[in-house]
């Protein structure tokens, strides 16, 4: 077993080299404690096994009772230190044997290790020297060698990669603990929409914008899908009047551009398509069926691939990870993309293609009983679509069998949403369905409202909050109860997003987004003020900002706080 430093039997597991030693070459002493902290009867046996040319430890073997503290001595040789850290070595380490000795039990044997740093820190990518301080403001936000982008680690300051949660040196040093909202709608391959670890208050103000005032000539106005965020960035599909489309990413703290717009063939579907983010990779399929996958740090092509020549693309792609092993077939990839396609001239069929996310390849594809508009969702090993057809079908994605499909009387503007062992279908006719996530047994339907639901639903579990053209419905998940409905001046088209408390967020065809705590009520939290605006695509929720694209050609970010 492995200890982690904090529990190891030292006073101290971490030591810093100071910059004037470090230069000088000194040989630096650090003192520190073994204690045995057992309360019982056991014998605390503890070995530092061998020296390093850079390390040594005295005494190099201990054997203490309950209670009992030695002092202990470890020594680096800053000279050799400085020497290895040419080589890019900037940490050393001396390892620690414990076994605790009891009687009446075998012995409890785990290990650890001491950690001297260097005051040089180095890209977690390239390893190279990025910085001569290891302190927080001696970290460059890009490694100028490999250009990975780098966030220093809050608690020690040592340079870690944007797609790190914990720090590199310590797991205990949590770097970035927010979760990613890589696919739109809801977040993630469930499409819940649901973040109960985020905090949120019920007013917002604006963080940020680009441009940072809405264009006033029509032919400036760009069309932008709906945003998602991961890792500390931003990122949506544009084009503009003339067709021409990239791709685009943010800062999601200042709206600092992070790289150059990449350029697509044709344009991303606004209202439905988006582009992902998974796996520190950005994947985008446009309306035309050309599929690119970007590094989603630097902005540079992994692969592009394309579906068949009648292929059309109008859902967002999902990246989906399968079990390692899984049919214990070492041919099917790791990781895959789901791309919703809709087929033929007339637009009458549709197929979910199944590509390889390492490479673009098409490894399979699974036909559907009409096109498809919206995104397919994913839990459990198992992929739900949506078709044109008003069907509702479950497959496997690694052989694109069927599993089930279940008829819901009408077409789908929504993605179908997965939610404790159930799937909830939005249709175009009003009607709300939940079936069984393993069966495809329907457990109830509710006639919502003549309107129709024109978004996906966000679900907290208990409740679904459901966008419809005369407002925002709350439905019972559990038991298919109306609960109440929110008004709203315009069609709400845009999927809501849920955060702790029970803080409901929601953008309409006004232009404006609204919220609500709880039982309370709805309030209006922010309005563009352009007349004409419209909020279509679906909401974003990351770092403590909410992200919506409006009509007007602008990408807000905006602040979460709470109300005075």
């Amino acid at each position: 077993m492995t200890l982690p430093a904090s529990k190891l039997p030292v006073s101290e597991s971490r030591f810093a080299l100071r910059r004037a030693d470090y230069d000088a070459g000194n040989t630096v002493v650090f003192r520190f404690l073994i204690e045995n902290r057992d309360t019982e009867d056991a014998i605390l046996h503890i070995r530092f096994p061998a020296e390093t040319p850079v390390l040594s430890v005295i005494p190099d073997e201990a054997a203490l009772a309950p209670g009992e503290k030695q002092a202990a001595v470890l020594t680096v040789n800053g000279q050799r230190a400085k020497e290895s850290a040419k080589d890019s070595l900037t940490s050393f380490s001396a390892s620690v044997i414990c076994s605790y000795l009891r009687p009446s039990t075998p012995p409890a044997k785990s290990e650890g290790a001491l950690l001297v740093h260097l005051p040089v820190a180095t890209c977690p990518n390239c390893s190279k020297i990025v910085a001569d301080d290891d302190a927080h403001a001696g970290v460059p936000p890009v490694c100028p060698f490999c250009f990975e982008r780098l966030r220093a680690c809050p608690v020690c300051g040592l340079p870690n990669s944007w797609l790190a949660r914990v720090c590199i040196a310590d797991p205990s040093h949590v770097v970035r603990a927010e979760r990613d909202f890589g696919i739109a709608p809801g977040g993630d391959p469930s499409h819940r929409g649901f973040r109960p670890e985020t905090r949120a208050g019920t007013a917002l103000s604006r963080r940020w914008s680009f441009p940072t005032v809405a264009p006033v000539r029509r032919e400036s106005v760009l069309t932008f899908t709906a945003p998602v965020a991961a890792y500390g960035l931003v990122v949506v599909a544009a084009s503009d009047h003339e067709g021409e489309a990239s791709l685009m990413a943010w800062d999601v703290k200042t709206g600092a551009t992070l790289w150059e717009s990449f350029p697509l063939e044709d344009p991303v579907y606004p209202e439905r398509g988006s582009p992902s983010l998974a796996g520190g990779k950005l994947f985008v399929a446009t309306v035309e069926g050309a599929c690119v996958c970007l590094d989603a740090l630097r902005g540079t092509r992994v692969w592009e691939s394309r579906l068949p020549p009648d292929a059309q693309v109008f859902g967002a792609p999902l990246p989906i990870s399968l079990s390692a092993g899984i049919e214990g077939d070492a041919t099917i990839p790791a990781d895959l993309v789901l791309i919703p396609a809709t087929l033929g001239a007339a637009r009458d069929s549709g197929a979910i293609f199944v590509l390889d996310a390492a490479t673009g390849e098409i490894v399979r594809q699974t036909p559907l009983t009409g096109g498809t508009d919206t995104s397919p969702a994913y839990a459990n090993g198992t992929g739900y679509a949506h078709d044109d057809g008003g069907v509702l079908s479950a497959f496997d994605p690694v052989t694109g069998a069927i599993r089930w499909q279940a008829a819901c009387g009408g077409g789908f503007d929504a993605a179908p949403v997965i939610c404790d062992d159930g799937v909830f279908s939005a249709c175009a006719s009003g009607e709300l369905f939940r079936h069984d996530a393993e069966t495809g047994g329907l457990t109830w339907r509710l006639a919502v409202t003549n309107a129709p639901l024109s978004g996906t639903p966000a679900c907290d579990g208990a409740l679904l909050y459901v966008p419809a053209d005369d407002g925002l419905h709350v439905v019972s998940a559990t038991t298919g109860r109306a609960v109440r409905r929110f008004g709203a001046r315009r069609p709400v088209r845009a999927s809501p997003v849920v955060a702790a408390n029970g803080t409901v967020f929601w953008g309409a065809t006004d232009g404006a987004i609204y919220g609500v705590r709880g039982g309370g009520v709805a309030e209006t939290l922010y309005e563009p003020g352009v007349p004409g605006v419209q909020i279509v695509a679906p909401l974003a929720l990351a770092d403590g900002a909410l992200f919506a694209s409006a009509t007007n050609g602008v990408l807000y970010a905006l602040e979460m706080r709470e109300a005075k």
